[in-house]
């Protein structure tokens, strides 16, 4: 299992309810018994749809999913971590509470709480079924209508990638053999083993989420930063997700600096862009970013970056938010030796993925996940104590 989300004040839910239209994420599960009446037979009519804010957390369908719809019925289903709970209220009647464990999300079995439900909740362990009938719709049934009347379509409001949706990396974008998407200790090994630098600075940037690890060699003149997802150890949502290396940047400051022509032909030739799109600099820094095709095949023409699917993450790295599942980056960075000299003092050239990166906002630093899966293992305790026995009397 996965390490969770974070995003602002989002809770860990699934909440139908109707009156979905509301701002506050808060308001999920706030509906009072006057705002969902039964029908006259205490039934529910088959037309009640819920209206829904969710977030379904699986190995198969992390996201957060939305329904909409005019139904009279209000349910939370929270899950992270193989626990969960689906808490359901059907137009204004009992409260049903049940706790479950789960493997895999494709079919739940349900444990009541029969000390905070009703009396006509159905028991012996009914069933819901989480079915992701494409990338972005999420189906949740049950063949019970007490506790879903008819089948809820999700849809996504922000998803993480499904894994055939990365980008490919291009064949040559490294840096001087260094490529990103592996683990970072191989990088580091081939780094200080291989290649002669030193590690000065193992935490350069140290936050929840990712780290920054600096290498140098030359008196500092040539200088390596590397960034890598930083996953806590004590998470119990990583699971087999490993620290992975997003980006890395050379830096270089060579003794009488570099003729620009020379350098841009050296990018040119490495990573197959056009010179036209390497503007010479002239007393100032210039920087430059070009964006791979998803294929990673080709350039993408200036803006032509399209964003797949919606996603957050919250750290800022190098100036730049890692948001969109665009490709990947290479960012070239020169400053000018002097006024109208035709050289550069100091160059820096870095491969960077917001597709690698991006499980730092999905996955990393989750507050929300670990107080989900507290309460269900609270509500799966109560759910399996035997009944107090009937005293003589």
């Amino acid at each position: 299992m996965k390490a969770g989300f974070r995003l602002g004040a989002l809770c860990f839910l699934v909440s139908a309810f109707s009156g979905c239209g509301s701002s506050s994420e808060d308001e999920a599960s706030n509906l009072s018994d006057d705002q969902a009446k039964p029908a006259a037979n205490g039934s529910v009519a088959a037309s009640a749809q819920p209206s829904a804010k969710a977030l379904v957390y699986d190995d198969a369908n992390d996201a957060i999913w939305t329904a909409s719809g005019a139904g009279r019925v209000t349910l939370e289903l929270a899950m992270a971590g193989g626990v969960g709970y689906f808490d359901t209220r059907i137009a204004g009647a009992e409260r049903c509470l049940y706790a479950f464990e789960y493997e895999n999300a494709d079919t739940l079995d349900l444990e009541l709480l029969t000390s905070e439900s009703g009396t006509n909740c159905p028991r012996g362990k009914p069933q819901i079924s989480l079915k992701r009938t494409a990338p972005n719709s999420l189906d949740i049934t049950s063949e019970n209508a007490a506790l879903l009347p008819q089948p809820l379509t999700m849809t996504t409001r922000q998803r993480n990638l499904l894994k055939n949706e990365y980008s490919v990396l291009p064949d040559q974008l490294d840096i001087v053999g260094l490529k990103i998407g592996g683990p970072i200790n191989a990088v580091a090994a081939k780094l200080v083993d291989e290649m002669g630098y030193t590690e000065t600075r193992p935490n350069l940037i140290a936050s929840q989420a990712f780290n920054v690890r600096a290498f140098v060699k030359d008196d500092g003149a040539d200088e390596i930063l590397v960034s890598y997802n930083r996953l806590p150890p004590d998470n119990p949502f990583v699971g087999a997700l490993k620290p992975t290396v997003f980006s890395i940047t050379r830096k270089v400051t060579p003794e009488g600096g570099i003729a620009f022509d020379a350098l841009r032909s050296g990018l040119v030739s490495k990573y197959g862009l056009d010179a036209a799109d390497i503007k010479p600099v002239l007393g100032k820094t210039r920087r430059k970013v070009f964006d791979f095709a998803p294929d990673g095949a080709s350039l993408l023409p200036p803006q032509g970056c399209q964003k797949r699917s919606s996603f957050v993450v919250l750290n800022r790295i190098g100036g730049s938010n890692a948001s969109a599942p665009c490709g990947t980056k290479l960012i070239v960075k020169m400053e000018a030796l002097g006024k109208n000299s035709g050289r550069i003092g100091t160059y820096e050239v870095g491969v960077y993925s917001g597709e690698l990166a991006h499980p730092l906002g999905w996955y990393g630093g989750n507050d929300f996940a670990p107080s989900v899966v507290q309460k269900a293992r609270q509500y799966l305790k109560k759910a399996r104590q035997a009944p107090d026995e009937v005293p003589d009397l």
